[in-house]
């Protein structure tokens, strides 16, 4: 029970970053993305160029819905980006799943340590 609750806790805590500390983590993970989506453009081309395996449609629409999907994630990073490039000094509230969605907790695009929430 008690484990619980401990659970339960950290899902409500929140952190307050800068923008300006976010957007190295954001401009990181943008990269990421992009080089992960040219990869899966390059795969689906071959595959479109390759009569042996143009006709594997199941093949072909799952690999061009995984481009969907990320470059989908890419264009929300690009958002982002701007947005923290534009509010440099907005603080930004970020619970726990937003430091791993935005891969904070690596600590390898600087210095970011989290400042304390006022709530």
């Amino acid at each position: 029970m008690n484990e619980r609750y401990g659970e339960y806790e950290r899902s409500q805590w929140k952190f307050a970053y800068k923008g300006k500390h976010l957007l190295p983590h954001a401009r990181r993970r943008l990269a990421e993305l992009r080089a992960e989506e040219a990869q899966l453009r390059e795969r689906l081309a071959g595959l479109v160029r390759d009569p042996a395996s143009f006709h594997d449609d199941t093949r072909l629409q799952q690999l061009k819905a995984e481009v969907d999907r990320l470059s989908g994630v890419r264009e929300q990073f690009e958002v982002y980006c701007h947005e923290f490039r534009r509010t440099p000094d907005k603080d930004f509230s970020l619970k726990l799943g937003d430091l791993v969605f935005f891969r904070v907790h690596t600590g390898e695009a600087g210095s970011s340590e989290p400042e304390p929430h006022d709530d």
